[in-house]
């Protein structure tokens, strides 16, 4: 049986992450902050996304400003578990104790001069743009089984993503929040549901059309203009 405190805190990351949609900057913001808030031992947290247009590694939504210049050692040595999970491929990694840890002896050394003692790194995106979720600790060990809480994280942060995704490509496709208001709206109207499960309800039809979520709901307001008013 889970821990109660396990079971409250994944209570709380599930309802923090799965808040009505929002941009991606939005959610990667409430990624890091809700992953510090969340599970036990995270001192600072920071998000890396490898950019596979322009190959580029850079950090946003860090929860302050040590954990973006961890961030940035790593990129500038080349090694490190927020290396190692974009640019190496790997879906986590992680260190009990990056002072003596032999895979980074450049980047641990840094890292032990600012207190910090754990890390683990998990990748949350990979279609396109490479993210990974970056989490730093001052105790050491603090990351010892990543693939409890922190592991769950990553699973809804993923979900919360890729939905935030969903809504930016909606946004840029149909040109304003009224026009997505508009789209949604016609959906909540025509079947009853919460203005969240309109927009679940577009983004699935999208998936089983195979169109883009902004043919969607062009279609859906093109209809609506379309159908002749009730006599």
């Amino acid at each position: 049986m889970c821990p109660p405190q396990f079971v409250a805190a994944m209570a709380t990351v599930v309802a923090a992450l799965h808040e009505p949609p929002g941009s991606v900057e939005e959610t990667l913001d409430r990624i890091t902050a809700t992953a510090q808030r969340s599970i036990p031992n995270v001192d600072l947290a920071s998000i890396s996304v490898l950019s596979t247009k322009a190959d580029t590694l850079k950090t946003v939504a860090p929860t302050s400003e040590l954990a973006e210049r961890l961030d940035m050692f790593q990129y500038a040595l080349r090694e490190g578990p927020c290396y190692e999970a974009t640019e190496g491929g790997h879906t986590i990694v992680s260190s009990g104790d990056v002072r003596h840890d032999d895979r980074w002896p450049r980047f641990g050394q840094l890292a032990g001069e600012t207190g910090i003692r754990s890390q683990l790194a998990v990748q949350i995106h990979e279609t396109g743009d490479t993210i990974g979720l970056n989490l730093y600790s001052r105790q050491i060990d603090a990351f010892a089984e990543p693939d409890d809480l922190a592991q769950l994280f990553a699973h809804q942060a993923r979900a919360a993503l890729g939905h935030a995704y969903a809504y930016d490509q909606l946004t840029t496709a149909i040109g304003s929040r009224t026009d997505i208001g508009i789209a949604i709206g016609i959906v909540m109207s025509r079947y009853g549901l919460t203005r969240e499960r309109a927009f679940d309800f577009i983004v699935r039809v999208s998936q089983s059309s195979n169109m883009k979520v902004r043919e969607v709901a062009t279609r859906l307001i093109d209809m609506e203009t379309d159908e002749p008013p009730d006599p």
